[in-house]
């Protein structure tokens, strides 16, 4: 069980392992949905009817076609892009039209997905890094279960909820669980997703099961946050205190942009003091490791220099369990 308060950052690299895009791979596929939607007509009458919107509205984007298309070009991740497109209202719509559909159906794919609650692909965890941290997490004693959670917050900078859905199938079979005990150990744990997400699962309050078929796009983007991430009122509070005192943050899987590292920066603290200077671990794969350092020292308040490794996220927390537990 953790024994310091520790604050997980994920990021999209933290969900490869399982078939979740990247944000580099997701701006791709965007650049294809844009460039075939227009002559799509199955397509675009899927987008009309999602966005209550006539053919004619996403038309009139046709002669913006290859203007659009080499717009996306020089950027890696959506969130940007959108963002610097405001000029363009239905583009923005289409953008996260496409990002509801393309991360529902990533998760309807992925590797810990199950038509069941029965069929939890629970062999696969043991190669993935939900399953160290789940250990992590987890003491040896009953008596501990209802503090698993006290000492750590999840900082997910992604729209999916690939780590939700993950903890609470191995909590639920790990520690052989029943009825509703795994959903009421896991509604202890803190989830934060400051740019917004597809919506809370079932068993969080929502009514959006893990990789659904089934969506109210207009309402799903009501949720996501990709031109202004920030967390609602009610959890400000809760995240400058857990921010104020952790002793190690650890980063998974992250691309270290500079709007993410935000919420890390001395300014998110609000009114809250910072009890300790953390320790900080990461994974950089896809960054040199003095580019993720100058990145950390511009934009998070002062800390010490855990272990910054190339390496998988199962890698990172086998080196760092001792240090956590």
């Amino acid at each position: 069980m953790l024994v310091q308060p520790t604050i997980f950052v994920v990021g999209a690299g933290a969900g490869v392992d399982i078939g979740l895009p990247t944000g580099k791979t997701l701006m791709r596929s965007l650049e294809g949905f844009l460039m075939d939607l227009l002559d799509d007509g199955r397509q675009m009458r899927e987008v009309c009817r999602a966005l209550d919107v006539s053919q004619n509205e996403i038309m009139a984007l046709k002669k913006l076609r290859h203007q659009i298309v080499d717009s996306t070009l020089p950027w890696d991740h959506v969130d940007d892009y959108l963002a610097n497109r405001s000029d363009l209202p239905m583009l923005e719509r289409l953008g996260q039209f496409f990002i509801i559909k393309y991360l529902l159906t990533a998760e309807r794919r992925s590797k810990i997905w199950s038509a069941s609650e029965e069929g939890f692909p629970i062999e696969a965890m043991r190669h993935l890094w939900y399953h160290r941290l789940f250990q992590i997490l987890v003491s040896s004693s009953d008596a501990d279960r209802v503090r698993i959670f006290e000492s750590c917050t999840f900082l997910i900078l992604n729209y999916d909820r690939c780590l939700e859905h993950a903890l609470l199938n191995i909590f639920r079979i790990a520690l052989g669980l029943h009825g509703n005990q795994a959903e009421d150990l896991l509604r202890r744990a803190t989830f934060l997703h400051p740019r917004g997400s597809l919506g809370p699962l079932p068993w969080q309050g929502g009514d959006l099961p893990f990789g659904s078929d089934k969506v109210d796009h207009q309402e799903v983007m009501g949720k996501l946050q990709s031109n202004h991430p920030s967390l609602p009122a009610e959890q400000q509070h809760l995240w400058h205190r857990r921010l104020g005192e952790a002793r190690a943050i650890v980063f998974l899987g992250c691309g270290f942009h500079r709007n993410n590292l935000g919420f890390l920066h001395p300014s998110a603290l609000g009114n809250a003091m910072r009890a300790h200077q953390p320790i900080v671990h990461a994974t950089h794969v896809g960054l040199e490791g003095g580019a993720v350092r100058r990145r950390l020292k511009s934009c998070l308040p002062p800390f010490a220099e855990g272990l910054l490794r190339a390496s998988s996220c199962l890698q990172l927390l086998d080196e760092i369990e001792p240090d956590l537990t």
